[in-house]
């Protein structure tokens, strides 16, 4: 006796858009390579270091009349099968519908140890897709009091969170 089984199909951008738009707001999906995962909620520890970096974002972005945005899936012009979210999106112009994003300006990522070779493979191709600047990143390792240089949004941002409450 065979039985059958259904295997989910892969599913494009456009239609995973549509999908997660009917999700309730506290969940969090990405598409990575074609199928969906639910996200796993964010330790208070990775939520603490985003709150700080988003706050130097957001005040460097609204210099420039734009804004960082939390949670904003940016969409690649070649990866159809992938929506990965960020910790942190900025943009610029009028607020988009839904939650994705086609015109990012700065993406960011805080890489918790426990997924940092599978958000340094895939996900890393994608943001760097977007827009093209593929050869204008620079990856170089910083410690606790590097500053991250955004001459960009004419500003930087410091690694050293010891004055936002986490421990190390």
């Amino acid at each position: 006796m065979g039985v059958a089984v259904r295997r989910e199909t892969r599913m494009r951008a456009a239609d995973f858009i549509a999908w997660v738009a009917a999700r309730p707001d506290e969940e969090r999906w990405n598409l990575i390579e074609g199928f969906r995962y639910l996200m796993a909620p964010q330790s208070e520890r990775h939520q603490r270091i985003v709150a700080n970096l988003f706050r130097h974002i957001d005040t460097l972005a609204e210099r420039r009349g734009c804004r960082a945005v939390p949670g904003l899936a940016p969409l690649g012009p070649t990866m159809d099968d992938d929506a990965p979210i960020p910790d942190i999106v900025m943009r610029c112009g009028p607020a988009v519908s839904g939650g994705c994003a086609r015109d990012p300006i700065l993406v960011a990522e805080v890489l918790p140890s426990s997924t940092i070779s599978k958000d340094r493979g895939r996900e890393t191709e994608f943001f760097r897709a977007i827009g093209g600047y593929d050869d204008a990143w620079l990856k170089r390792p910083l410690g606790r009091e590097g500053i991250i240089e955004l001459p960009e949004l004419d500003g930087s941002v410091p690694v050293d969170l010891d004055d936002a409450g986490i421990e190390f």
